[in-house]
């Protein structure tokens, strides 16, 4: 999709909600802000919140949340220690995530349905069935939302 001048983006640390008509990047992007070109790492967002105004044509892929995504909470009952793992290597959007996220205790369900995209010690934090994204923890950030989202990308990557 494009970003047209005008538009607001902002990097993964720099937003604190992911809103309807957002747009989070799936993969890493070039944009123009503050008369330098800067790459901005999955899991970036394009809001009217943000701070960074684009200055040039650019783009980008992303996903646009529309506010009715089937994405499920769980609550978690089992406290987890350890570090994230990736799952999915082509999910790049993970090791963004990885990298960011400094807990490194989850709480977590015991069980998560679907295929784990991302997991702490065998237990899943993110997974995906059918056209549906679940979030194993109630301890919801705004990071793991917009991962949540670009997830959806990978499963209809058309109807984004």
């Amino acid at each position: 999709m494009y970003l047209d001048v005008g538009d607001r983006i902002c990097k993964p640390t720099e937003y604190s909600d992911v809103a309807p008509g957002d747009v989070v990047l799936v993969n890493p992007g070039l944009v123009k802000v503050s008369k330098r070109t800067l790459m901005f790492p999955p899991l970036s967002l394009v809001s009217p919140s943000c701070n960074n105004r684009v200055e040039s044509p650019a783009w980008i892929d992303g996903y646009r949340v529309n506010g009715k995504e089937r994405i499920t909470v769980m609550n978690g009952s089992i406290q987890v220690e350890g570090p994230l793992r990736v799952e999915e290597p082509r999910f790049l959007p993970g090791y963004t995530y990885q990298k960011l996220e400094t807990r490194d205790s989850f709480l977590l369900a015991k069980e998560c349905p679907g295929m784990a995209l991302v997991s702490v010690r065998g237990f899943a934090l993110l997974t995906v069935e059918k056209r549906e994204v679940y979030i194993c923890t109630h301890e919801l950030t705004p990071l793991l939302k917009a991962l949540a989202y670009v997830a959806l990308y990978y499963l209809s990557p058309s109807e984004t």
